[in-house]
């Protein structure tokens, strides 16, 4: 998964061997992650120095993100990346 690859990613982990291959799993998946843990992953991108695969992912408004929740006019982190479209769900946490 993205998020278990990124965690690793993040705590330096993973094999200098596999690092390549761990980081296009981890990019290849975009934003998998929610909202709460999704500062792991850009953490673990920039960590590995693939910064430009961090930029790439956080300002895509096509994938679920902060580019994409902005583009929809939000103001804060929501809830989840598709907190409009879920039943419940809501447009503000705490942490955003």
């Amino acid at each position: 998964s993205q998020q278990a690859n990124a965690y690793a990613l993040a705590a330096g982990i993973v094999p200098t061997s596999n690092r390549t291959a761990v980081v296009r799993a981890v990019t290849r998946r975009g934003m998998a992650m929610g909202p709460d843990v999704a500062g792991v992953l850009l953490a673990a991108l920039h960590g590995s120095g693939h910064d430009q695969a961090l930029v790439d992912i956080v300002s895509n408004a096509k994938i679920p993100g902060w580019a994409q929740i902005l583009s929809r006019g939000a103001a804060v982190t929501w809830d989840s990346w598709n907190a409009r479209d879920v039943v419940g769900a809501r447009e503000w946490k705490g942490w955003g």
